[in-house]
């Protein structure tokens, strides 16, 4: 049988536990403190103010907040490619609830709660150097094992040797486009994340690659047209054009406003902008190209070259080819390149989202060339 212990047991006092917040609240003294920059009437959602400010529900508990509900369209049931012509798409309505507070307070607890704003900008920080080592870690993390004797090597696709057609440019580009990514990417409380720095992390993505540069016509013209006046025409609206400024990460809140250039704001799958040469310009760009195609026609001596000269000029004030980790590559001038696409319902979804479909000049121009999309899809830089 189990022993039984004969000795009594004397009861304690309950431990009395001090709040360490609220004695520090009562302590701090605020008045060496840098003023704030936040608006007073600027509101945060709690979501934002737990993932900027880092405070957690206790934290916020004792921040005035409003309840409001608001109504969401949502798209259901369909690809995505579908839902940017609105004949397919099929929305809902669904109410949403979203708690917000005042932003100042939000930042005033988060300064509380790190001794102040420089001790939050110091854990901000050591949060960011935290997470920059954990990256590194995980990029060098497959070292050689010397188990039993033997040394095994992490296996990893090696990188597209250079091409030997005319689309060599094109993995030119996407290594540019990856450099970009790392250049420009970051979040002031995450810090930058160069996710394509080493060899091992760029061979994904340059695999793919190699599929989206098949896509491309194999070969492009060395030597420019020579003078015509309807290709002088074109050279000088081309040297007008309007262009975006270079090297920009740009912002996902709000848009950039440059004259001759149309910003469409994306609320689906997420919170972006996209950039277009405004329908006044893509008129007479269009005029131009049409009246290249009616005296030079469509083949080497027209069309199929002087069509690199806006694709390229396009490429440098808009954009071009480019990644996403979840999307995979695409090409905003792709559709420079591209040939005619259907009109025909319900399989005109690659002229419905493309600029050819801002005005009749574009339009006409879509008439005026081969047809060469036979899937009725954007045919040129598509994607994986």
């Amino acid at each position: 049988m189990p022993k039984v212990s004969t000795k009594a047991r004397v009861p304690t006092a309950p431990t009395q536990r001090t709040d360490a917040n609220t004695e520090a609240d009562a302590t701090v003294d605020t008045s060496h403190w840098r003023k704030s920059t936040i608006r007073v009437s600027t509101m945060i959602t709690k979501t934002k103010a737990k993932t900027d400010y880092h405070l957690n529900e206790e934290d916020l508990s004792a921040l005035e907040h409003v309840d409001t509900e608001y109504v969401k369209s949502c798209v259901v049931g369909l690809p995505a490619l579908l839902t940017l012509n609105s004949h397919f798409v099929d929305r809902i309505n669904r109410n949403v609830n979203k708690r917000l507070y005042k932003k100042r307070e939000v930042e005033q607890k988060a300064w509380e709660k790190h001794g102040g704003p420089d001790g939050f900008d110091a854990y901000l920080k050591r949060l960011q150097a935290t997470r920059s080592k954990r990256a590194l870690a995980k990029r060098t993390a497959a070292q050689p094992s010397t188990s039993s004797g033997t040394v095994r090597m992490p296996t990893a696709q090696p990188l597209p040797g250079p091409s030997h057609d005319g689309r060599a440019w094109v993995l030119e580009a996407c290594n540019k486009a990856l450099d970009w990514h790392d250049r420009t990417y970051w979040n002031p409380y995450e810090g930058s994340f160069p996710l394509y720095e080493s060899p091992r992390a760029r061979a994904k993505p340059m695999q793919e690659a190699l599929r989206f540069q098949a896509t491309y016509p194999s070969s492009r013209p060395t030597v420019p047209l020579p003078a015509s006046p309807t290709i002088d025409a074109l050279r000088a609206i081309l040297a007008e054009a309007p262009r975006l400024p270079k090297e920009q990460a740009y912002s996902f809140v709000e848009p950039v406003h440059i004259l001759g250039v149309d910003a469409t704001h994306h609320s689906w799958p997420e919170q972006d902008y996209s950039y277009e040469w405004s329908t006044w310009y893509l008129n007479s760009l269009f005029t131009a190209l049409c009246n290249i195609i009616t005296v030079h026609g469509t083949g080497e001596a027209g069309w199929l070259s002087v069509r690199w000269e806006v694709y390229d000029k396009y490429v440098e004030c808009i954009g071009g080819i480019s990644h996403d980790r979840q999307g995979g590559w695409a090409d905003e001038a792709a559709h420079w390149l591209d040939g005619a696409y259907s009109l025909d319902e319900p399989r005109n979804i690659a002229f419905a989202v493309s600029s050819r479909s801002k005005s009749i000049v574009g339009s006409r121009y879509n008439q005026m060339l081969p047809y060469r999309t036979p899937a009725d899809q954007l045919h040129v830089g598509r994607g994986r």
